[in-house]
């Protein structure tokens, strides 16, 4: 009797149960499985699936079609035999396929799990196999059946006809033989009815009556079909196992240049976005037109690298939706302190692990979406394989050339092809690679705090009352920046200019301009005679008007009152005049004590006790966005505790049995049962009652009869799910 993957999973020792574990990570969820036949049931649900076929190469998606198309009899001898290819090629695709969890060995043999197999065989094609076709099939079309496939009739009574029918298409090499030996046009239509057709035709005409004729197409309920063991053979035509493409080597140069200017555009964005949020479209992230401004204001090279940086930071909870819009976390001021090799190094980590491609947002269907949100497409497979590739120092370039071999079960072939181009670019602009190479700078290669040091920031401070910035400052020199003096330009070299304005705005924060000037000498050294006389000048006349809200006082001197009630770029507020030293106006302090800025003057608010009130803006801080993968268990974890379960039966998930109709395996309903007594989020495939299925998380609140209601993250509210529409449960 074949070996179930249940009983597979048993004979594995830790160490080889751990390696399966840490390559399907995803499974490693709460709840923990009772036991290893739940275990097996959650590497075998959908979505898990999904996943891991992704990871499979053109070499690897042949091999597992030959192994469904032998069934019983598949063993890596078969396989190759089948595929005329070398067996050492084909036990290195075994190898791998048993790895991800794909496939098994059952001792000479090789098994697919049921899924799996499922899954393998409606890739290759065709209607119903033989085995079900004969059934509703009349003696005289099944003899029509048997000549076109060798089969002698005479005397055969109808179950011996079908045995022999059936044992005849099941020859895989013979029947492959009989589809070679069609003519051109034949075998044109049969993969017409096997490509968009599906392998169904619904008119019978010459070319269709030929097929028939030739035993590749059976009427079965009022269609023309093909049958399965057909459409396995026209596969066995075409498919080959080549083992990996022949790529040329590449080296890359010194990129640790193209890391610093990296990590500096990353600052500076979040720089920008901690002073001021940037507003968001209304369907979420950055639209268009706010992206454009950004890249002119802040110069970087163009919008990709825009978005790269913002999904990046957004991964790692550095900047997240405000009230204002979208801005830094209180995460970010402990990133940007930390050296340059641990931030560059959580960046680049972030962007492997990301599961999509950030300058290339668009969907294979078209559908495009704003930074920092993912489009709704995975393509992180195409990236993982494209590192593999470049790790073993062959070039990025020539990968994307065969990107179809590397990632075949991604998207359409040209939508593969522009995220492949589109993930090189991004290891240049990373750093990691010079756009054909990778290079030395690895995360993974625990080379990255010595090859890239931090650029230690020289400020020079000009007569022109110029700042020439290069490196990135800590936290309390940009404060200072940032306060009193405007971004002139950016490059290699940031060039910050002082005026009369910038100063005056540091003063409102509450700099004095001894703390300015000691803050400028600790950065740059002296400070030219023109800059020092500017501070001086501007914390002179500071202060000379100062503003009390009854809405509202100015207070300043006789003569200077007289000027301000004279001017006319004033009248707007309306001067009432107090006293000869005060004037009233019915605008707020805030208006009065912007016009007055604007008119050229200095005044300061006062805080109604005669001390001066700073005026210091609040930095707007947002909370990272909460991450639902909150019941991810590390794999060491999550092995020992399957190892020590107890195989206890959870209640709520008998409850919820009940009322699921056994669509749910066992697994599934403790991961249900797990996330309502937990309130934590799940992910379910649901069908709505138009009867689309489609994908949620959600995070279960109360079970009540049929009904599930719970928090809905897709629609940002409570809804109420029908237990018996779920039909799949995995981690969220």
């Amino acid at each position: 009797m074949a070996l179930t993957f249940a009983e597979y999973l048993e004979t594995l020792d830790d160490e080889a149960l751990a390696a399966l574990l840490i390559r399907r990570r995803d499974v490693c969820a709460e709840p923990v499985p009772r036991d290893l036949a739940h275990l097996a049931d959650r590497l075998c649900t959908a979505d898990s699936l999904f996943d891991a076929l992704a990871e499979l190469d053109q070499d690897a998606v042949e091999v597992g079609r030959a192994a469904a198309a032998l069934g019983p009899q598949s063993a890596p001898e078969t396989i190759a035999a089948l595929l005329d290819a070398d067996d050492a090629v084909v036990e290195a695709v075994v190898d791998r396929l048993v790895a991800l969890g794909l496939a098994y060995p059952d001792g000479a043999y090789l098994r697919l799990p049921e899924r799996v197999d499922r899954h393998f065989h409606a890739d290759l094609g065709g209607g119903a196999p033989i085995t079900v076709l004969v059934r509703s099939m009349v003696v005289e079309d099944l003899r029509v059946l048997a000549d076109a496939h060798g089969v002698s009739t005479a005397g055969l009574r109808k179950p011996e006809l079908v045995e022999a029918v059936v044992e005849a298409l099941h020859d895989v090499l013979g029947v492959a033989g009989r589809v070679r030996a069609l003519d051109r046009p034949l075998l044109h239509r049969l993969a017409g009815i096997l490509g968009p057709g599906d392998g169904y035709a619904y008119r019978l005409e010459a070319a269709e009556e030929g097929l028939v004729d030739r035993g590749m197409l059976v009427l079965h309920n009022r269609a023309l079909e093909v049958p399965h063991e057909v459409a396995i053979a026209v596969w066995l035509l075409v498919a080959k196992v080549t083992g990996p493409p022949t790529l040329p080597t590449a080296v890359a140069g010194d990129t640790t240049g193209a890391a610093q200017e990296f990590l500096r555009h990353v600052g500076a964005v979040l720089d920008h976005l901690r002073a001021s949020p940037v507003p968001q479209i209304k369907a979420g992230g950055v639209g268009k037109r706010e992206r454009t401004r950004l890249v002119k204001a802040l110069d970087l090279p163009d919008d990709a690298q825009l978005a790269l940086a913002l999904d990046l930071a957004f991964a790692l909870g550095l900047v997240a939706p405000g009230a204002g819009g979208l801005t830094t976390t209180d995460r970010y001021p402990e990133w940007r302190a930390e050296p340059a090799a641990r931030r560059w190094s959580s960046l680049a980590t972030a962007w492997i692990d990301l599961p999509h491609c950030p300058t290339h947002r668009v969907d294979p269907d078209s559908t495009e979406s704003a930074p920092p949100l993912p489009p709704i497409v995975d393509s992180s497979s195409i990236r993982r394989a494209l590192l593999r590739v470049g790790r073993d120092g062959r070039s990025l370039r020539a990968a994307c050339d065969e990107i179809a071999w590397y990632a075949p079960m991604r998207g359409p072939e040209d939508w593969r092809a522009a995220i492949a181009h589109a993930v090189v670019d991004e290891t240049r602009r990373l750093g990691m690679g010079d756009g054909d190479a990778l290079g030395p700078l690895d995360p993974s290669s625990g080379r990255v705090e010595e090859l890239l040091g931090d650029v230690a920031c020289q400020m020079v401070l000009q007569s022109d009352l110029t700042a020439v910035v290069s490196g990135v400052p800590d936290d309390e020199g940009q404060r200072l920046l940032t306060d009193a003096a405007d971004v002139e330009a950016r490059g290699a070299a940031t060039v910050h200019r002082f005026s009369t304005r910038s100063v005056r705005r540091a003063l409102d924060a509450g700099w004095t301009a001894d703390t300015l000037l000691a803050g400028l000498r600790h950065l740059a050294g002296d400070i030219p005679q023109p800059l020092d006389y500017l501070v001086h000048d501007a914390a002179r006349v500071h202060g000379s008007i100062r503003v009390h809200e009854v809405r509202t006082c100015v207070v300043a001197d006789e003569s200077l009152a007289l000027e301000l009630a004279a001017a006319r770029s004033l009248r707007k507020l309306g001067w009432r005049r107090i006293t000869s030293t005060v004037l009233g106006s019915s605008e707020p302090p805030a208006v009065v004590l912007r016009l007055l800025r604007d008119a050229g003057y200095s005044p300061v608010l006062d805080d109604g006790s005669g001390a001066v009130a700073v005026e210091r803006a609040q930095v707007e801080t947002a909370e990272p966005l909460e991450d639902i993968t909150t019941t991810s268990v590390p794999a060491a974890e999550f092995l020992r505790r399957l190892r020590s379960s107890d195989a206890r039966v959870n209640p709520t998930a008998q409850r919820l049995a009940h009322a699921s109709g056994g669509r749910l395996s066992s697994d599934e309903l403790d991961q249900l049962a797990y996330a309502l007594d937990h309130t934590s989020p799940v992910r379910i495939t649901y069908r709505v009652s138009s009867g689309s299925v489609g994908n949620r998380v959600i995070t279960p609140q109360v079970f009540q009869h049929r009904w599930l209601r719970s928090w809905c993250h897709q629609a940002g509210d409570v809804r109420d799910f029908t237990v018996t529409s779920i039909l799949g449960v995995g981690p969220a």
